[in-house]
């Protein structure tokens, strides 16, 4: 009787209450999303879109609409500006993706990101203007040692006999 009553009690206590919350947040216009990446050897590429609301259904519609490809993008080295030119990704007329990167139509425009450079980027979007700023650290980690260490001794015992 004792243990049935422990058991009832360790039950109800694991099965805990539940109650739903509701709450409305409130609607807010769209904040510009820069997803923006330079690497050493590499060209530039920046990543523009809309903030999506945090607790609706992603629908493909949506997410082709929220793609920004009005802005001007340019990433400055050096003191030299290179404007970089949107491309549109669409698999059989469905738009997938917008990116901006250099144009490479002109090789005098050209930039791949080096070692120890430092970048800047303006995007102008609706009035409004967006900087950031970023370096290309130094190589750090490379191969100092290689090593080899011989197989257990009981692997050198088997010998094989062909039949």
């Amino acid at each position: 009787m004792r243990s049935l009553v422990c058991l009832l009690l360790g039950a109800l206590f694991l099965t805990g209450c539940e109650r739903d919350i509701n709450f409305t947040l409130a609607q807010t216009e769209p904040k510009l999303v820069v997803e923006a990446t330079i690497e050493n050897g590499q060209p530039p590429l920046v990543i523009l879109s809309k903030s999506l609301p945090f607790f609706d259904t992603l629908r493909p519609s949506q997410l082709a609409t929220s793609f920004i490809t009005d802005a001007m993008v340019v990433v400055t080295h050096n003191g030299v500006s290179y404007p970089l030119k949107g491309y549109r990704t669409s698999v059989a007329g469905q738009t997938l993706g917008y990116y901006y990167t250099v144009d490479s139509v002109q090789p005098g425009l050209f930039l791949r990101g080096a070692l120890q450079q430092t970048y800047s980027l303006r995007i102008n979007w609706q009035g409004k203007t967006y900087e950031a700023q970023t370096r290309i650290p130094a190589l750090t980690r490379r191969i100092d040692s290689v090593f080899w260490r011989p197989a257990h001794p009981i692997i050198h015992r088997v010998k094989w006999r062909s039949t």
